[in-house]
């Protein structure tokens, strides 16, 4: 959520469902596969069909070279998860319309406000995605308001819960598993460009998605998210909102780009405190604790994990996990296929290499 937290209420909420395959599987070497010649780039492997003993089977993935001039200031480690990244973003393009969703519905206190469309086409782009896991998702409504009582009064009947969320800083908020509100004179509608709100939009929109897999809102809503810690949480939605802004923008945007509006602390000096309980616990855990880091550094360490653990289909897949009852670190290993102290690790070394 790109605003501060509750200490007692999470608010963006919605029905469970279950995640089934509507789409075809990712490329698995030796299964099958059905045109011999076609090819299938997938975390940053590409696959080809090819005849093997009189059947099509997909053959081993080979790494693709991800050397980009677009990236030639940054280091080689960060460079490599950047470019992964935009490959994921060229495959998931071909399966998503950059269209107005009629699902997706607009109350605004502005109707002639320019970002109105910008937070509509995000929020629908992402809900595409969110289909190609969960065919069976639905749409929402948003809101977009400037005056805080205007949105407060409205937030009584439609989202109580949201009310103590809203003042004249808040940005975008997702709430009670039927809604995300964002401020028309918040930084991502009113300083940032239009991106910037095809980026909020979705990343609220992942928050909604995040509650479906994870809880049922009619009876444990706050269970799954004091499982998951924020650095997941909220860097997660973030990496989602970027492969969106990226697709809209038909890839003239690159996943790196994202460092061009993501301001929120990293580095080892601001968020050496939240990095080290981060490690010591994986529980949800206030801003007064981790200072915001798990807007940035949090951003920094899902990069690493949609590059490199499954794209941003798995952190939907833990929240699965989470809601069948299994605990974060079960289901991080479960669904990443590494230990969260093994991704530590790996982690430190990624950061140090970009200078943190």
């Amino acid at each position: 959520m790109i605003s501060k937290l509750s200490k007692l209420f999470i608010v963006f909420t919605l029905l469970i469902t279950s995640a089934s395959a509507a789409h075809a599987a990712p490329p698995v070497a030796g299964a099958s596969c059905s045109k011999a010649g076609a090819t299938n780039i997938y975390l940053g492997k590409k696959f080809t069909c090819l005849k093997v003993g009189g059947k099509l089977k997909w053959s081993k993935g080979v790494a693709i070279s991800t050397a980009k001039s677009a990236y030639s200031n940054l280091s080689k480690s960060e460079a490599d998860v950047y470019s992964k990244l935009d490959l994921q973003i060229a495959q998931l393009a071909k399966s998503t319309s950059v269209d107005l969703s009629d699902e997706i519905r607009l109350v605004t206190q502005d109707a002639k406000h320019e970002r109105n469309k910008p937070n509509q086409l995000g929020a629908s782009v992402a809900l595409d995605l969110i289909k190609l896991i969960d065919p069976t998702a639905t749409g929402f409504t948003i809101y977009t308001w400037s005056s805080v009582d205007w949105i407060k009064n409205l937030m009584k009947d439609e989202c109580p819960n949201l009310v103590e969320q809203l003042d004249l800083n808040s940005g975008g908020n997702a709430g009670c598993g039927k809604l995300f509100v964002t401020n028309l004179n918040g930084y991502h509608n009113k300083i940032g460009s239009e991106d910037a709100s095809w980026m909020e939009a979705a990343h609220e929109t992942f928050h909604i998605y995040q509650t479906r897999a994870a809880s049922d809102v009619q009876t444990n809503y706050f269970d799954w998210w004091k499982e998951i810690p924020s650095w997941y949480r909220e860097g997660s939605a973030t990496v989602f909102g970027s492969l969106v802004r990226s697709i809209i923008s038909k890839q003239t945007l690159n996943y790196g780009t994202l460092n061009n509006i993501e301001r929120s602390p990293w580095r080892n000096i601001e968020c050496k405190k939240a990095w080290q309980l981060w490690q010591e616990r994986t529980e949800a855990m206030g801003h007064s604790l981790t200072g915001m880091c798990e807007y940035g550094l949090g951003r920094k360490m899902s990069d690493f994990l949609a590059a490199n653990y499954g794209g941003y289909q798995s952190f939907i897949k833990v929240h699965q996990e989470i809601g069948r009852g299994m605990k974060f670190e079960q289901a991080f290993e479960k669904v990443h296929g590494i230990s969260l102290k093994s991704y530590f690790g790996q982690m430190e070394a990624y950061l140090k290499d970009l200078g943190w």
